[in-house]
């Protein structure tokens, strides 16, 4: 048997976190617009919050690995990325 409470209790708590993440998202919006509009790229900001949150040693085995990529598909282009 389901029990109603639980059940409600549950399905408010969902609602208001997905409330609260929608805020948020639109919070993070115009964070990234600030920054565009102190002319700062988004795109790069994001690159960089995303490595900041990455470990350390996958971010240099997938450069690593992408500069193999490139070296195979165009040894100018590993010039260039490296």
């Amino acid at each position: 048997m389901i029990d109603g409470r639980v059940l409600k209790h549950i399905v408010t708590e969902v609602e208001e976190a997905e409330s609260s993440k929608a805020e948020w998202a639109e919070h993070i919006k115009e964070i990234y617009a600030t920054g565009k509009a102190k002319g700062l790229d988004p795109k790069f900001i994001k690159k960089l919050i995303k490595a900041r949150a990455a470990d350390r040693e996958k971010l240099v085995e997938d450069k690593e690995l992408l500069l193999q990529y490139a070296f195979a598909l165009d040894p100018e282009l590993a010039e260039v990325l490296s």
